[in-house]
């Protein structure tokens, strides 16, 4: 009896254990995650193209698969409009004499890590313009892309005395005059009052009335309740306040601090310059196969760097409808790449390398400023884990209604795997069966 009991208990743990490993191996090619009730799925498997699973030179073909559920996405959302496209950018910088020392430090090195940052967007264009006001207005540079110009004039900023904001308002709309980009922004930073506070506001609405679309972002850095409430006020509403934000020259929190706020600001320009999108990054150890990417919605467009590292599945002008998107993409990994104690490899991001961070391998940004970060699945490299998937052909065109039809979230490799746990699943509840009857039979045996 006690035997039948211990070889029992011992069959189920036995079970777990091995169940539990050929799950946890199985979705190591499926990340997912939730966020403002929609769910972003990523999967990752070996493949092949007109009928090889590898290239001329032995090279591994691997498909990557997204889904995107927006079907219980909140009205908000879906009815955000992408505002992806070209970008027009002015710093309007206060170099007053009260910003001499610290504060004209650290606002020169948060100004250059954003414009270093807005400048790598990739895929669109965006120019960043210089002006700096005080008892005037200097404008350091024109509208430009040129990183290494910008960084100079920023850096080359003297501070002068009085702090009249309008003259330097009206050198920002000057540059915009003649922009073509679909977004502008004005970003508009003040340690104090400005002295000119109606012709500044006047400013401000000729700006408006020249390009309608434009954004105002305002930092009242280290200000007081007075300056707070103007720079609040000539700053663009949004549906949870205005894009206004204070910095703390004494704050030991990056929230709070000039170089946090920047950062902020970078997202909320990063997402009207991206718009609705999911950006995805390839490892340099892997290349888009030509022809391969395929969706089951017109109104997404994919773009595709030129060094073939990165894809931009974005809506243009387009709403987020209530359905399930699929985009799906074929790469091809050099194996002289890979280094030869390598067993398995991360399939999007910076690198194969899966003992790194992979956590922002693919972005989604969504809404007016919202962003959903996802981790990179893991293929691996070992000969016994290929499994057999169906021939992969180069589409011609993409075709909306054949690839809703082709709707399948779970790759072939964790079919496959589950399958085997359910199996194993069987044989171990049949042992159990058999052994539990031989123990009713050998009782009824001892009376």
């Amino acid at each position: 009896m006690r035997r039948s009991k211990l070889f029992i208990g011992g069959l189920l743990t036995m079970t777990m254990i091995v169940a539990s490993a050929f799950t946890s191996f199985a979705d190591n090619s499926v990340v997912s995650k939730t966020q403002d009730n929609i769910t972003v799925t990523k999967s990752a498997e070996w493949t092949t193209v007109d009928g090889k699973s590898e290239d001329s030179n032995g090279n591994r073909y691997a498909k990557i698969n997204f889904k995107i559920d927006t079907t219980k996405a909140t009205t908000e959302i879906t009815n955000t409009v992408s505002k992806g496209g070209d970008t027009d950018i002015v710093l309007i910088l206060d170099s007053s004499g009260s910003m001499i020392g610290n504060k004209t430090t650290k606002m020169k090195e948060a100004a250059n890590s954003f414009v270093n940052e807005v400048l790598a967007i990739p895929d669109v264009k965006v120019n960043v313009g210089v002006v700096t006001f005080f008892e005037s207005s200097k404008v350091l540079s024109p509208l430009t892309n040129s990183k290494a110009n910008l960084n100079k004039a920023i850096n080359d900023l003297q501070n002068n005395g009085g702090t009249k904001l309008a003259p330097g308002v009206k050198d920002a709309n000057n540059m915009l005059r003649s922009s073509q980009a679909k977004n502008k922004f004005f970003i508009i930073l003040s340690d104090g009052e400005v002295f000119d506070e109606a012709a500044a506001q006047n400013a401000i609405t000729d700006a408006f009335t020249t390009n309608p679309s434009l954004k105002v972002i305002t930092i009242g850095y280290d200000t007081d309740t007075k300056a707070e409430n103007f720079l609040r006020g000539i700053s663009t509403p949004t549906s949870t306040g205005t894009m206004f934000y204070t910095a703390d020259i004494q704050s030991s929190s990056i929230v709070s601090d000039i170089k946090g706020v920047f950062e902020k600001i970078t997202e909320q320009v990063t997402s009207y310059v991206v718009g609705n999108s999911l950006v995805d990054t390839i490892p340099k150890e892997f290349s888009i196969v030509d022809g391969t990417i395929t969706t089951n919605d017109t109104n997404l467009v994919a773009e595709v760097s030129e060094d073939k590292k990165t894809i931009n599945w974005n809506w243009g002008d387009k709403k987020l409808e209530k359905k399930v998107y699929e985009m799906s993409v074929i790469t091809v990994l050099d194996k002289a790449q890979v280094p030869a104690e390598c067993k398995e490899v991360f399939t999007n991001g910076t690198t194969i390398d899966v003992t790194t961070d992979s956590s922002k391998s693919a972005i989604f940004s969504y809404g007016s400023s919202k962003k959903l970060y996802l981790n990179s699945p893991i293929l691996s490299l070992v000969a016994n884990d290929e499994v057999k998937v169906e021939d992969e052909k180069a589409p011609m065109a993409d075709n909306a209604d054949q690839a809703d039809a082709e709707i399948d979230s779970t790759p072939s490799t964790g079919d496959t795997l589950n399958n085997m746990v359910f199996v194993i699943l069987g044989v171990c509840a049949v042992a159990v069966i058999g052994s539990g009857a031989v123990m009713i039979k050998n009782k009824r045996r001892s009376f």
